[in-house]
């Protein structure tokens, strides 16, 4: 009876242990290969320090030791798949250290499994009550988590110069409300202002409503239907995808029946235009080199079929917590149909490259963040029928975090282009102020 009720004991707690083995025997060599492969990926040479542990899995496939290091390693490669996939071989094992559950918890909240990261970093919390890096870790995803039911509302006032002297001033309000990780609804009110002396001009004065739904946890689609408040016949439909592959990666389409960043000089015509937009955006895992790409195509119901491709790249040569010093090489190319009739600036060809730096600072104040940004821009603007001219811009801006909800930013700069072979000088503002309820 005492023999039964041993085994009893050991079949009910066997299955604890099972998943994960610190007892199993292993011969030097292979705890040589073991540190070997840790020495490796403390060199940045991940790949082939997970490679090493692979092999080692297969002898040893429950061994702790190794499945820990491997997922760590696996976070440290931007490869969170990789990383849950083989912490499930270890996820029931009782004493998991600090610096494997933080890890796993923020790839879990990359996955949008916020509640299991929460669960995982609540357990490690009562484990080591003193370790201040697991209680940052589960303030960061209460936070996340907050967030998926709070309301946000976002204004936003900028000014553009797409036909020359006169500006055009475009303002936004949107209010959104989640209602769960994967769906959320808003409204959105837009008006757009120019007073032109050369050309009669149109207001714009609009309201959006959509939602935004997440069909993956990496694919997002949000649908929107708008409206001209005076005029119903200037109706429109956008849609977006976010599709984000990888935390290094992300790439957005948009397709609209009614572009709102239309010439307001075209809008007093009757203009209107339905078209698409591709961007992708990359950088590196330590933010020193990134790259950004847009193509779109617009067609006008005047005729004109407008198309751009836009790209950059910059490069950090400074890159502190406190501070960040960047270089930007930027090219643009458009061209247009040629409609001799347009009161709208519309070259048959042009172009634009141009080399800018730009400096962040964090500053100590009395804010939760505070971010001072300056941009200076020079690069060379060609036309066809024109010579090709210098073009330059000089920008300022400040980013506050007022608090965990309140966030405030304002920018002003001044800018020299090139229209049709004369040049203009331009205000450059913005404004943009956000609100979590």
């Amino acid at each position: 009876m005492r023999i039964f009720l041993c085994l009893f004991v050991i079949l009910i707690f066997l299955p604890l242990n099972s998943t994960a083995q610190t007892s199993t025997a292993v011969t030097p060599e292979f705890e040589e290969q073991h540190r070997r492969a840790v020495d490796f990926a403390h060199k940045d040479q991940h790949d082939k320090s997970l490679s090493m542990l692979r092999k080692l899995l297969k002898t040893h496939p429950t061994y702790y030791p190794v499945l820990r290091d491997y997922v760590i390693i696996s976070t440290w490669n931007n490869d969170c798949d990789d990383a849950l996939k083989y912490y499930k071989k270890i996820a029931k094992y009782p004493d998991q250290e600090s610096y494997l559950i933080i890890p796993v918890s923020e790839c879990m909240v990359e996955a949008g499994q916020l509640e299991e990261a929460k669960k995982l970093l609540q357990r490690g919390y009562l484990k080591y009550p003193n370790d201040k890096d697991l209680k940052e870790a589960l303030n960061e995803v209460q936070d996340a988590i907050d967030e998926y039911h709070q309301g946000i509302l976002n204004v936003d006032l900028v000014n553009d110069n797409p036909d020359g002297s006169n500006i055009e001033w475009r303002f936004q309000t949107k209010y959104t409300q989640s209602f769960t990780k994967a769906f959320a609804l808003y409204g959105r009110y837009f008006y757009a202002h120019s007073s032109d002396e050369e050309f009669p001009t149109e207001d714009m004065d609009r309201l959006g409503i959509g939602a935004v739904f997440g069909l993956h946890r990496r694919l997002t689609l949000d649908q929107e239907f708008s409206t001209d408040i005076k005029d119903s016949d200037k109706y429109g439909s956008t849609t977006k995808l976010n599709y984000d592959p990888h935390e290094l990666w992300d790439m957005n389409f948009v397709y609209s029946t009614y572009w709102e960043d239309l010439s307001l000089r075209a809008v007093e015509q009757g203009v209107k235009a339905k078209g698409w937009n591709y961007n992708v955006y990359f950088h590196t895992g330590d933010y020193r080199w990134e790259w950004f790409a847009a193509v779109g195509d617009y067609q006008y119901t005047d005729g004109n079929d407008r198309a751009s491709i836009y790209t950059e790249g910059g490069y950090a040569f400074e890159l502190t917590p406190k501070r960040e010093q960047r270089v930007i090489l930027e090219l643009n190319v458009g061209k247009n149909s040629v409609i001799p009739t347009a009161a709208y600036f519309n070259p048959e060809r042009s172009s634009t490259i141009a080399l800018a730096y730009k400096l962040d600072m964090v500053l100590d104040t009395k804010y939760r963040r505070h971010v001072d940004t300056l941009y200076v821009n020079a690069g060379v603007y060609s036309q066809k029928d024109y010579d090709s001219k210098m073009i330059s811009s000089i920008f300022y801006q400040q980013d506050y975090d007022l608090n965990k909800t309140t966030f405030f930013n304002w920018g002003l700069g001044v800018g020299s282009k090139v229209y049709d072979g004369e040049r203009e000088t331009n205000l450059l503002a913005k404004l943009n102020f956000e609100k979590r309820f």
